[in-house]
């Protein structure tokens, strides 16, 4: 329902100019013209091409220092390459669908929104280039912000946080076949109270490097935000097995996963995810997922199991989303497994 009382000829109407405007991105953006360094209409475009506000503040920002906590080393596995299934095209076309429609989204349904995290957590779109993250979630003056990612080459990612009236932004540097987590620091006065941010995690370049294992450009491991979800990052050490066999769809196969989580979290969700190559970039698609019960600080979780019912072939990784009550702070963790699960049918 649009908020106000008009009738169903005026909102097909307003749909319908939303939906070209949301297509109509200037030469650059998702219906750029095809030139060398411009990505196919497929394709999500670099978020600067949507940038019209400005650049915002620049937050400060540092690496956490590797180690031991909560009694474990700090998690290195990088993962490996995905095989290409044939799905890649398609779930392109499903991402880059998302970015049109997402102005459609926050026009009309943008007060149904907060309603949705609160009771779903952060929110990603159904498909995503993993090198152009979008997440939906609670932000606060004065809030930590962890990223987990790899990314090789020597061209810098970058963290987007915008809110309806600020922006702030730091950088990912570039650090070979390795992981790390930056932490950042919003200023007290980003936002006055808690509200919804659009964090955005992209690389933007035309040639995308790929690590030692195969991945193309920037993986992300975690985003995080909030006192009690950042320390290094609050929820870490993702599993998911087997990774040296496939499971078969057919037969009722069951893949395992877990995780080690440092605070108390109300709710918690796995997202099984389809992992796509697509013309040197991986695009991720949401398949399946299930609830977890909230867990507490530094408690380990291990044993749970997916079975797969209705996704498509090909390998899959698992994210974890977990996230503290409105009431209790509203910090907020997605946590993607390094191991990918092989699904056939």
């Amino acid at each position: 329902m649009f908020p106000w009382g008009c009738n169903m000829k005026f909102k097909t109407t307003m749909l319908m100019v939303v939906w070209c405007l949301a297509f109509a991105v200037p030469e650059g953006g998702l219906q750029g013209r095809q030139t060398q360094d411009s990505y196919p209409p497929t394709m999500i475009a670099p978020r600067s091409s949507q940038q019209s506000t400005g650049d915002g503040v620049m937050v400060p920002s540092q690496p956490t220092s590797t180690g031991t906590t909560h009694n474990h080393p700090s998690d290195t596995n990088t993962g490996r390459g995905a095989h290409d299934s044939g799905n890649g095209a398609e779930i392109a076309g499903i991402a880059a669908g998302a970015v049109a429609t997402a102005v459609i989204i926050d026009l009309v349904h943008q007060h149904q929104l907060a309603n949705r995290i609160k009771s779903k957590g952060p929110q990603v779109p159904k498909a995503f280039d993993m090198n152009n993250l979008h997440i939906k979630g609670f932000v606060q003056g004065g809030w930590p912000v962890a990223v987990e990612y790899s990314l090789p080459g020597n061209v810098a990612a970058r963290v987007d946080i915008t809110t309806a009236g600020k922006k702030g932004w730091f950088l990912l540097p570039p650090i070979g076949n390795t992981r790390r987590i930056m932490v950042a620091h919003l200023p007290p006065g980003f936002v006055k109270k808690r509200e919804i941010a659009d964090y955005f995690v992209h690389l933007d370049t035309p040639a995308i490097p790929v690590s030692a294992s195969g991945w193309p450009g920037l993986r992300i491991f975690a985003v995080a935000a909030g006192p009690n979800a950042v320390g290094s990052v609050a929820i870490d050490q993702v599993s998911f097995a087997p990774t040296n066999r496939p499971i078969r769809e057919s037969t009722g196969d069951a893949a395992n996963f877990g995780f080690h989580s440092h605070s108390d979290f109300d709710s918690v969700l796995a997202e099984f995810q389809l992992v796509a190559p697509y013309q040197g970039r991986n695009f991720i698609s949401t398949e399946e997922s299930m609830n977890v019960p909230p867990v507490s600080e530094d408690q380990r979780v291990q044993g749970l199991r997916w079975q797969p019912r209705k996704v498509r072939a090909g390998d899959h990784i698992v994210r974890i989303v977990a996230w503290r009550g409105i009431n209790r702070g509203a910090d907020w963790v997605s946590a993607f497994s390094a191991d990918m699960v092989s699904v056939q049918r």
